[in-house]
Protein backbone atom coordinates (compact mmCIF):
# COMPACT_ATOMS: atom_id res chain seq x y z
CA UNK A 1 0.00 0.00 0.00
CA UNK A 2 1.71 3.64 -0.60
CA UNK A 3 0.96 6.56 0.77
CA UNK A 4 -1.47 8.49 -1.19
CA UNK A 5 -3.49 4.55 -1.24
CA UNK A 6 -3.29 5.62 2.72
CA UNK A 7 -4.54 9.07 2.51
CA UNK A 8 -7.20 8.44 0.10
CA UNK A 9 -8.73 5.76 2.43
CA UNK A 10 -8.46 8.23 5.01
CA UNK A 11 -10.10 11.07 3.56
CA UNK A 12 -12.99 8.83 2.15
CA UNK A 13 -13.37 7.32 5.72
CA UNK A 14 -13.57 10.98 7.48
CA UNK A 15 -15.78 12.63 4.59
CA UNK A 16 -18.20 8.88 4.59
CA UNK A 17 -17.91 9.32 8.80
CA UNK A 18 -18.85 12.68 8.37
CA UNK A 19 -21.82 12.09 6.21
CA UNK A 20 -22.93 9.33 8.67
CA UNK A 21 -23.32 11.17 11.45
CA UNK A 22 -24.66 14.06 10.28
CA UNK A 23 -27.54 11.94 9.31
CA UNK A 24 -27.56 10.45 12.64
CA UNK A 25 -27.73 13.96 13.78
CA UNK A 26 -30.70 14.61 11.46
CA UNK A 27 -32.50 11.20 12.87
CA UNK A 28 -32.40 12.90 16.27
CA UNK A 29 -33.52 16.04 15.31
CA UNK A 30 -36.65 14.81 12.63
CA UNK A 31 -37.57 12.38 16.14
CA UNK A 32 -37.31 15.05 18.67
CA UNK A 33 -39.55 17.09 16.47
CA UNK A 34 -42.36 14.59 16.17
CA UNK A 35 -42.14 13.75 19.87
CA UNK A 36 -42.43 17.56 20.39
CA UNK A 37 -45.45 17.67 18.05
CA UNK A 38 -47.03 14.52 19.18
CA UNK A 39 -46.82 15.68 23.41
CA UNK A 40 -48.20 19.01 22.27
CA UNK A 41 -50.99 17.75 20.38
CA UNK A 42 -51.96 15.42 23.13
CA UNK A 43 -51.39 18.09 25.56
CA UNK A 44 -53.92 20.29 23.12
CA UNK A 45 -56.97 17.34 23.60
CA UNK A 46 -56.82 16.74 27.22
CA UNK A 47 -56.15 20.82 28.27
CA UNK A 48 -58.58 22.81 30.05
CA UNK A 49 -58.69 26.84 29.76
CA UNK A 50 -58.43 28.95 32.55
CA UNK A 51 -58.09 32.90 33.61
CA UNK A 52 -55.18 33.63 35.50
CA UNK A 53 -52.31 36.72 36.12
CA UNK A 54 -48.74 36.57 35.61
CA UNK A 55 -46.92 37.45 39.30
CA UNK A 56 -43.34 36.44 38.11
CA UNK A 57 -41.07 36.03 35.12
CA UNK A 58 -38.56 32.92 35.67
CA UNK A 59 -34.98 34.00 33.34
CA UNK A 60 -33.24 31.71 32.41
CA UNK A 61 -29.64 32.91 31.01
CA UNK A 62 -26.27 30.93 30.04
CA UNK A 63 -23.35 31.65 31.89
CA UNK A 64 -22.05 34.06 29.51
CA UNK A 65 -25.48 36.05 29.32
CA UNK A 66 -25.12 36.22 32.79
CA UNK A 67 -21.40 37.26 32.78
CA UNK A 68 -22.64 40.21 30.26
CA UNK A 69 -24.21 42.19 32.56
CA UNK A 70 -27.61 42.46 30.77
CA UNK A 71 -30.37 42.86 33.14
CA UNK A 72 -33.14 40.50 31.20
CA UNK A 73 -31.39 38.30 28.95
CA UNK A 74 -31.98 34.71 28.17
CA UNK A 75 -35.50 33.19 28.39
CA UNK A 76 -38.10 33.63 29.65
CA UNK A 77 -40.46 31.64 31.59
CA UNK A 78 -43.74 33.15 32.89
CA UNK A 79 -45.36 32.21 36.54
CA UNK A 80 -48.93 32.52 36.81
CA UNK A 81 -51.41 32.17 39.10
CA UNK A 82 -55.44 30.73 37.98
CA UNK A 83 -58.25 29.28 39.77
CA UNK A 84 -58.80 25.71 39.29
CA UNK A 85 -63.08 24.93 39.02
CA UNK A 86 -63.00 23.67 42.33
CA UNK A 87 -61.44 27.05 43.72
CA UNK A 88 -57.78 25.44 44.27
CA UNK A 89 -55.36 27.96 43.31
CA UNK A 90 -52.42 26.74 41.53
CA UNK A 91 -49.43 29.05 40.99
CA UNK A 92 -46.86 27.61 38.20
CA UNK A 93 -44.26 28.08 36.00
CA UNK A 94 -45.03 27.72 31.90
CA UNK A 95 -42.94 24.91 30.80
CA UNK A 96 -42.18 27.16 27.45
CA UNK A 97 -40.30 29.87 27.38
CA UNK A 98 -39.33 32.46 25.18
CA UNK A 99 -37.42 35.86 24.93
CA UNK A 100 -38.66 38.26 24.61
CA UNK A 101 -40.78 37.33 27.57
CA UNK A 102 -44.42 36.59 26.19
CA UNK A 103 -46.28 38.88 29.03
CA UNK A 104 -45.29 41.13 31.87
CA UNK A 105 -45.70 40.62 35.37
CA UNK A 106 -49.36 41.51 36.06
CA UNK A 107 -50.38 40.85 32.44
CA UNK A 108 -54.41 38.90 32.56
CA UNK A 109 -53.47 35.74 30.80
CA UNK A 110 -55.32 33.00 28.88
CA UNK A 111 -53.42 29.24 30.09
CA UNK A 112 -53.73 25.93 28.56
CA UNK A 113 -53.30 22.95 31.77
CA UNK A 114 -53.31 19.53 31.74
CA UNK A 115 -56.02 18.42 34.36
CA UNK A 116 -54.25 15.33 35.61
CA UNK A 117 -51.04 17.44 36.35
CA UNK A 118 -52.74 21.21 36.83
CA UNK A 119 -48.97 22.34 37.59
CA UNK A 120 -48.14 21.54 33.57
CA UNK A 121 -49.19 24.77 31.78
CA UNK A 122 -48.68 26.93 28.81
CA UNK A 123 -50.04 30.25 27.76
CA UNK A 124 -52.68 30.06 24.82
CA UNK A 125 -50.78 32.79 23.09
CA UNK A 126 -47.01 33.92 22.51
CA UNK A 127 -45.50 31.18 24.72
CA UNK A 128 -43.21 30.07 21.41
CA UNK A 129 -43.96 26.03 21.43
CA UNK A 130 -45.81 26.79 17.95
CA UNK A 131 -41.93 27.18 16.52
CA UNK A 132 -40.72 23.94 18.72
CA UNK A 133 -40.98 21.08 16.41
CA UNK A 134 -40.82 22.79 13.12
CA UNK A 135 -37.25 24.38 14.44
CA UNK A 136 -36.58 20.11 15.18
CA UNK A 137 -37.74 19.99 11.65
CA UNK A 138 -35.22 22.34 9.58
CA UNK A 139 -32.52 21.42 11.55
CA UNK A 140 -32.96 17.87 10.54
CA UNK A 141 -33.22 19.25 7.03
CA UNK A 142 -30.06 21.53 7.45
CA UNK A 143 -28.05 18.69 8.46
CA UNK A 144 -29.47 16.24 5.91
CA UNK A 145 -28.84 19.18 2.90
CA UNK A 146 -25.16 19.04 4.77
CA UNK A 147 -24.59 15.39 4.62
CA UNK A 148 -25.33 15.29 1.23
CA UNK A 149 -23.25 18.37 0.27
CA UNK A 150 -20.45 16.36 2.02
CA UNK A 151 -21.12 13.12 -0.45
CA UNK A 152 -21.04 15.33 -3.41
CA UNK A 153 -17.91 17.11 -2.60
CA UNK A 154 -16.48 13.71 -2.00
CA UNK A 155 -18.10 12.69 -5.46
CA UNK A 156 -16.75 15.61 -7.10
CA UNK A 157 -13.04 15.35 -6.10
CA UNK A 158 -12.86 11.59 -6.64
CA UNK A 159 -14.62 10.31 -9.00
CA UNK A 160 -15.51 13.11 -11.63
CA UNK A 161 -12.56 15.11 -10.93
CA UNK A 162 -10.02 11.91 -10.20
CA UNK A 163 -8.23 13.31 -7.48
CA UNK A 164 -6.41 10.69 -5.38
CA UNK A 165 -7.35 12.69 -2.26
Amino acid sequence: MTELEGCDMGFTFWMWFVSVVLLAGAALMFHQGRKMSRFYREFDRIAKRAEGVVVEINWLSTDAERRSHEIHRGTAYPVVEFSLPNGQIIRAQSHTGRSPAPAKVGQHVTVLYDPNRPEHLELLKNSGRAMMAPLYYMLAIGFVSFACLVMVFWFLLKVVMGIPI
